[in-house]
């Protein structure tokens, strides 16, 4: 999904959402501003404290708002649900999305924002389960 940023990504395009607001992108984009390599969870740490921390989640949640602000007026879902590697932020990621996101929402309605329950494993789990499902298991 093309939110609008200038950074290249590697399907071929620029602007991809998954380059400026996953976990890999915040630990690339963290280490190409200092030289220095954290996790996605030290950068969610350090963001009262670092203040290059602080920009890439920043960022990172702005693009993630501007993605869900565009799928809340083109599907208007009853639920968003966060799986992938900053979805370990947890709580944080859920509260930093609702702040930015609340004074854009006009007509639209505000979907529950949920944290997937298997967290980081979730998309893999429901690969296996439909693959499962696929080859005839119940």
């Amino acid at each position: 999904m093309n939110v609008g940023h200038s950074l290249p990504c590697v399907c071929g395009l620029v602007g991809c959402l998954e380059t400026i607001s996953s976990a890999s992108a915040m630990v690339r984009i963290y280490k190409s501003k200092t030289g220095k390599e954290i996790s996605a969870k030290e950068i969610v740490e350090a963001r009262g404290s670092d203040p290059v921390a602080r920009e890439v989640w920043e960022e990172a949640v702005h693009y993630l708002v501007v993605a869900i602000l565009d799928l809340i007026t083109i599907l208007a879902p009853e639920a968003i649900i966060f799986g992938g590697g900053v979805a370990g932020a947890g709580d944080v990621l859920i509260n930093a999305i609702q702040e930015k996101m609340e004074p854009h929402l006009t007509f639209q309605r505000q979907p529950e924002l949920l944290i997937a329950h298997f967290g980081i494993s979730a998309g893999t789990i429901g690969t296996a389960l439909k693959a499962l499902e696929a080859a005839g298991a119940k």
